[in-house]
């Protein structure tokens, strides 16, 4: 059976000479994995993030499609610029290791849309995986609570944010986490490289405690420098 649907490029694994097994999270099939032959010539719809509409066949048993066309349905230009391109890669990663195959899920689909257009133009580039890791971890429903208390930490087995009365210098990427969540207007100049990055590993942490399997991010040690 013929079938036409918007996908989100993931990950890529090469099959031979010409083909490969193409990773998307698609609209209307959730998260699929498809056999692209003649693949390895569609470098426009094989860059993490891009968005294309693919025609594939196969039954809907079927773990592995086939992929028969993929033209771009968005134009993008984040796979131009090498700063964007690495958070690219790393949301790639995120999304692929936090989703679970066939599940759909059309409001998240349309949210990655936003957040991959977002990525295209936001002059906040240094906070955006950040922004990202929380947003994302409120689709899927792992997003950090905040409470007030004696002492700032981030306690990951609740899922929970403690911020105290005062905050340390060490607790400045806590602060920025609760600043993103509040939904506060932040000024940048205020967070310190060595924040921005413990920000980001605490999140890392929080999805790793409540994601099964996740793993290693392997793009984690490429985007802690857009952070700098």
């Amino acid at each position: 059976m013929k079938l036409v649907d918007e996908a989100i490029f993931l990950f890529r694994t090469n099959y031979s000479d010409t083909s490969l097994i193409a990773t998307y999270y698609t609209k209307e099939h959730g998260l699929q994995k498809f056999m692209f032959k003649g693949g390895k010539k569609k470098s426009a719809v094989l860059f993490p993030l891009s968005i294309a509409e693919i025609t594939f066949y196969g039954r809907h048993e079927s773990s592995l499609k086939n992929i028969t066309n993929a033209v771009p349905a968005l134009p993008l230009s984040f796979q131009f610029d090498p700063v964007r391109s690495m958070v690219a890669f790393f949301i790639a990663e995120v999304v692929r290791k936090c989703m679970i195959e066939s599940d759909k899920d059309l409001s998240l689909f349309e949210f990655l849309k936003n957040q991959i257009s977002k990525l295209d133009v936001t002059e906040n580039l240094i906070v955006f995986p950040i922004e990202f890791m929380l947003f994302f971890a409120n689709q899927i429903g792992i997003m950090p609570f905040i409470e007030t208390g004696n002492q700032t930490e981030f306690q990951f087995s609740e899922g929970k944010i403690t911020l105290g009365n005062t905050i340390k210098e060490d607790d400045k990427g806590i602060e920025l986490l609760t600043e993103i969540i509040q939904n506060k207007t932040i000024n940048i100049g205020d967070y310190s490289k060595h924040a921005r990055q413990n920000a980001l590993e605490l999140m890392i942490k929080h999805y790793e405690y409540h994601v099964p399997k996740i793993g290693e991010f392997e793009t984690y040690a490429i985007v802690k420098e857009v952070l700098a």
